[in-house]
């Protein structure tokens, strides 16, 4: 069994929600963050609803998908506030965790959701808040049950990485489904049990 005391990181599951695939031509709606430690303790939340860029435009296929969860949707529409504010409000609580330890960044699928944070928090406070720390937890299951990357989805994932937590289309939600799988994906990795 490895050395838990070695496994000091913050695991900050990050999920956004968005009108469209392309930052700067869509708005990302909300995004949430929770951070866990490896024994899967929920040290934090945080959570914003974003008001649209006013340049953007909505996605259609996009829009299609959110008709199916209109009240996820209007969820993501209630207490909006500048991208800015909320960007430098989550530098703030970002920069808070480290008194647990190293934050590393967890999001699945990497490449959507890394984009929105990282477009974001460079147009509207100049910096990544990303930097190098992150983890693509479909990349992680590549590596981790060495099964062809095309088969690397949720569906094909052990059932024992899985909480009770449904995913609901609400960032904060689902940063918290998605933390909770994250971690027990890392314990089970390291041959730790699952928790």
């Amino acid at each position: 069994m490895k050395n838990l005391k070695e496994f000091n990181d913050v695991y900050v599951s990050t999920d956004i929600e968005a009108d469209g695939h392309l930052p700067g031509k869509n708005s990302m709606l909300s995004f949430a963050a929770a951070a866990l430690d490896i024994n899967r303790t929920i040290l934090g939340t945080f959570s914003r609803n974003l008001h649209t860029l006013p340049y953007a435009q909505q996605d259609v296929e996009t829009m299609k998908f959110w008709s199916k969860f209109p009240d996820a949707y209007q969820r993501t529409r209630e207490n909006c506030i500048d991208p800015a504010q909320a960007f430098s409000e989550f530098r703030d609580w970002s920069n808070g965790l480290k008194r647990h330890g190293p934050p590393i960044f967890m999001v699945y699928p990497g490449r959507f959701d890394m984009r929105f944070i990282d477009w974001y928090s460079l147009s509207f406070i100049g910096e990544s808040l990303l930097g190098r720390s992150s983890i693509d937890l479909k990349t992680y299951a590549y590596a981790a049950l060495k099964i062809p990357f095309r088969r690397c989805v949720k569906k094909n994932f052990p059932k024992k990485w899985f909480t009770n937590k449904p995913h609901t289309h609400i960032a904060e939600d689902d940063a918290i489904e998605q933390g909770e799988m994250g971690v027990n994906m890392i314990r089970h990795h390291l041959g730790l049990p699952i928790i």
